[in-house]
Order: structure tokens, then C-alpha cells, then sequence
């Protein structure tokens, strides 16, 4: 009898496990399932090495594919022949200052040597504006405003603008980049705008915002990242995924 109790009590217990076990996994699912939109954030910064060579987007792609090859043959060599190839001259006459705040860090933990996107957080004022262009109050297509400033400030769901949005370095002054409004895919909106300064600064803050003007329009998207320092005639290209699942 007894031994006939301690199996029912023990097939209990394991019944109990199974279902508390089946229900964290669900409840992880449900929790996985729930996030349904997720931004992310690249950031490549071009240096021209004569004026206009950075201009265009097939200028800046020829650019990114060679720094890409030369980071990939770098990591293939010996280490006493590393540096060597690093300080190479490209090819072109637009060269890639940095990309990507991250790059190194994911280099040393394996990853590839191109930019390496952040995710960038979705704000409470840009989830309000989706509500309200759902209702057609306003324009969705005109959350395309990439802007950049030297706040340090982590990001956080009440940020209603760039802590510190970067002004006179900017060419023109004052106003945005307008980013294109693509798809990378079929649940993957994609925009890209690029920044040109004319001036130094420290940029570690993007956003993406619905005006083009500085200093105003609704908020969609923030994130901070380490100092890219830009001279004249630098420019900085971002690119925004949102990923809809």
C-alpha cells in the first residue's frame, strides 16, 4: 500500500512539474510573441579624401565594401601584419572613418568586421504617433527625419527629443537628413538618411523624428552610442530597420 501511495503522489508531482514547466515555456513564447516591433540602428561615418567624393550613395557603397574587405583581410593575417593593412590607403577617395560604434567589440567576440546594428528604443511619443496615424490623424510616412546630436544620456521611454540635437555643425544648418522609405524586406521597413557636417563634434545620439527642421516634431526613436567624431565635410549615414513581427 505504501508503495502504491508513493508512486501516485511521485506521478502527481511529475504531472505538476510538466504542466508548471509547459506553462513558463508558454508564457515566454506569449512574451516573445509580444514584441512586435523592433528598431535597429546602423551608423556608418564617410570622410572625404577630396571634396564631393562622398556625395553619393554609390560613392559611399564603393567606400563601405572596401573598408568591409580590407577588415575581413586584416583579420586573416598575422598579427604583425594587421596594422600594416589597416593603415592602407583605400582605393577611393572617400574612405570610411568609422562604422559603428560596436564594430570592435563584436570583432573581438567573432562576429564580422562590417556594421554591427544596435537596437534602438521605440519611445512613448513615437507608439502614440502610430496610434494616431492608424486613425489617420497623421502621416505615418512622415517619421523620416534622422537627426544626431552629443547627448550621453541613455535612452528611455519618455524622451520626447535628442537631449543635446547638433545644429550649426550641420550642412545645411539646422535641418535633418530625409530618409528614404523602403523596405528591407517583407515585414522590414527600412530608412536611410545621411547627416553632412561642416563643423566638429562628438556625435552620440540619434533620432528619428517627423520633422525636418531641429528643435521640434514628434519623436519616434532614440538611441546613444560611443563618440563618432566628425570634421567638416564628414558625413555620417544611418540606417533604421523596423522589423514588424
Amino acid at each position: 500500500m505504501t508503495k502504491r501511495f508513493s508512486g501516485v503522489v511521485a506521478l502527481v508531482l511529475l504531472m505538476a512539474a510538466s504542466a508548471i514547466a509547459g506553462a513558463v515555456y508558454q508564457d515566454r513564447t506569449v512574451r516573445e510573441e509580444a514584441r512586435l516591433l523592433k528598431g535597429r540602428l546602423t551608423a556608418v561615418a564617410f570622410r572625404p579624401n577630396v571634396v564631393g567624393a562622398c556625395d553619393t550613395d554609390a560613392q559611399r557603397v564603393v567606400a563601405l565594401a572596401e573598408f568591409t574587405a580590407a577588415a575581413l583581410v586584416t583579420r586573416s593575417l598575422p598579427a604583425w601584419m594587421s596594422p600594416r593593412v589597416a593603415t592602407a590607403q583605400p582605393a577611393s577617395d572617400c574612405s570610411v572613418l568609422t562604422a559603428r560604434h560596436e564594430r570592435e567589440r563584436r570583432a573581438r567576440a567573432g562576429g564580422w568586421f562590417g556594421p554591427r546594428p544596435a537596437w534602438a528604443l521605440i519611445v512613448n511619443t513615437g507608439e502614440g504617433y502610430l496610434v494616431d496615424a492608424w486613425q489617420n490623424i497623421v502621416e505615418l510616412e512622415t517619421m523620416k527625419f534622422h537627426g544626431a546630436g552629443t547627448g550621453a544620456t541613455a535612452a528611455a521611454e519618455g524622451d520626447t527629443a535628442l537631449q543635446t540635437e547638433s545644429t550649426t555643425i550641420l550642412n545645411p544648418d539646422s535641418t535633418r537628413a530625409t530618409g528614404s522609405l523602403t523596405e528591407a524586406s517583407q515585414s522590414v521597413f527600412r530608412t536611410v538618411g545621411t547627416l553632412t557636417f561642416d563643423g566638429a563634434g562628438a556625435i552620440t545620439e540619434w533620432g528619428l523624428l517627423s520633422q525636418a527642421a531641429t528643435g521640434g516634431g514628434v519623436l519616434w526613436s532614440r538611441i546613444v552610442f560611443s563618440a563618432i567624431n566628425v570634421a567638416s565635410g564628414d558625413s555620417i549615414q544611418f540606417t533604421y530597420d523596423l522589423t514588424v513581427e
